[in-house]
């Protein structure tokens, strides 16, 4: 897979200097990472060269990430779809060193308002689905995304003049502490940690100790879900 992987990236430098067949083997391999890729379960490796193409051209990272959170926030889409592309948009923008801090501050803004209006929305159900449940996979899987960009990008930010200002204007503990409980199938260590770099505000999960037993049972029936990617990380 390696020598695979390196003879592809080796035909894509070669043509590092023309921007038309750059674009036009873009196009191929989007195509491909949408069709095939993005629905691979556990893809590790084969992404990495939609990933490569796109440190050539800054325009192919905003169609790329723009895709992805289209995707994401889609009510139209399936779950599994929204849900992988909440772990590769992740993966991507956190790693990728040629991403401007503009495309991730618009990850943040589009995904967080997506799940500002998602907690609204529960709020005012009648009768919501319980916390941990798999309808709720998106909002799990969103929530999960931006903790983890933002505990990878944070240093960016703070070297912004109006980074920390930024991040800091959305009410992170409405978010980490609402009923619907992200740290039921989070990452509570990025949880926290978002908290304490945005003003040392505390979260705490709804499932007691006692409740322990169905906490698994929540991650457990996530983890049923077809191509289930818990940990962003998976993505790339």
């Amino acid at each position: 897979m390696d020598s695979l992987l390196n003879l592809v990236f080796e035909y894509i430098q070669s043509f590092s200097s023309d921007k038309p067949t750059l674009k036009t083997l873009f196009r191929i391999f989007q195509k491909t990472f949408e069709k095939s890729i993005m629905l691979t379960h556990r893809s590790k490796y084969t992404q990495f060269i939609l990933f490569f193409i796109c440190q050539f051209d800054a325009s192919f990272v905003e169609r790329f990430v723009g895709r992805l959170v289209d995707w994401s926030c889609s009510e139209e889409a399936p779950l599994v779809t929204r849900q992988t592309c909440c772990a590769y948009c992740a993966s991507f923008v956190c790693r990728a060193t040629f991403v401007s801090i503009d495309i991730v501050r618009s990850v943040l803004y589009f995904s967080l308002t997506w799940v500002n209006k998602y907690i609204d929305g529960y709020d005012a159900m009648e009768k919501p689905l319980h916390p941990g449940d798999p309808g709720h996979l998106v909002f799990y899987s969103l929530s999960q995304a931006v903790c983890y960009i933002v505990c990878f990008s944070s240093r960016r930010f703070e070297r912004e003049s109006a980074g920390l200002a930024f991040l800091r204007r959305w009410d992170w503990t409405r978010i980490l502490n609402s009923p619907l409980d992200p740290l039921r199938v989070g990452l509570p260590r990025e949880c926290h940690l978002v908290l304490h770099l945005l003003g040392g505000q505390r979260v705490h999960s709804h499932v007691s100790s006692s409740g322990a037993a169905a906490r698994a049972g929540d991650q457990q029936r996530l983890r049923a879900v077809p191509h289930q990617r818990t940990d962003p990380r998976l993505g790339g």
